[in-house]
């Protein structure tokens, strides 16, 4: 990348941090047009990868507040800047973290739909570690989620199941599901 590229970058992620430093001062309700910045802050991110992530914040954060219009649609726009992203690998991922941010605010069906979509793009990564990689994050997201039968079946996609299985293990482990740990194979 040359300093250009990285400038940008760097300068994507501050405006993120931004934007999600002022949806968590939104939830206190001590800034009336909180929400509303932080998507035009969201907005001036350059990169497709990082905007739909922040989106997807504050969608999650505008339906926590019970601004449902508005969360779909900003969650509408966090999935479009995800669909804009050019490498699959990296929008799989993107779609994964909308996914689940779709199911911890209760969107059971959209999250399932873009769970489905991050895992079809996963599969079209041509090598073979970026893929396994992928599949990882998204069965990381599953599990994250309490999915872990659908984590489970991801991991029938991956070449190396050990390290995914592992992440799945250690997510039951850690919700205190210890019979589930030992059966997951």
């Amino acid at each position: 990348f040359s300093a250009d590229v990285w400038q940008q970058l760097l300068d994507d992620q501050n405006l993120v941090e931004i934007a999600q430093a002022m949806v968590a001062a939104g939830g206190t309700g001590e800034a009336q047009n909180t929400f509303q910045d932080a998507r035009l802050i969201a907005e001036r991110v350059a990169s497709n990868y990082l905007r739909s992530q922040a989106l997807a914040q504050i969608a999650q954060a505008l339906d926590t507040a019970k601004r449902t219009e508005e969360a779909q649609n900003t969650f509408q726009e966090a999935r479009q800047a995800a669909g804009r992203v050019e490498h699959n690998y990296r929008r799989s991922r993107a779609l994964a973290q909308i996914a689940q941010a779709l199911d911890t605010v209760g969107r059971t069906e959209e999250a399932q739909n873009t769970f489905q979509e991050a895992r079809q793009n996963a599969e079209r990564v041509e090598n073979d570690n970026l893929r396994s990689r992928a599949l990882l994050h998204i069965t990381q997201a599953l599990a994250a989620a309490g999915k872990y039968q659908e984590a489970t079946r991801t991991t029938e996609h991956d070449d190396d199941r050990s390290q995914t299985l592992a992440q799945i293990v250690q997510a039951l482990a850690a919700a205190g599901k210890f019979q589930e740990a030992t059966r997951t194979t």
